[in-house]
């Protein structure tokens, strides 16, 4: 686990929350293959995967 004691104490936790949710991200950016581009939540993530979904049925279509 990172050391956050180089941190701010009013900062370590919303820093190891942007961590954790970086490390959830990057598995589910692996797992959809979407590039490896910082996005900082889930949500967005799911957002652009499903776009690049559509995307893809699209251009089979065409």
């Amino acid at each position: 686990m990172k050391d956050y004691s180089d941190y701010p104490e009013h900062l370590r936790e919303e820093a190891r929350r942007l961590d954790r949710n970086y490390e959830i991200v990057q598995c589910f950016q692996d797992s959809t293959g979407l590039p490896h581009i910082y996005i900082p939540d889930l949500s967005l993530a799911e957002f652009l995967y499903e776009d690049l979904k559509k995307d893809k049925k699209n251009k089979k279509k065409a």
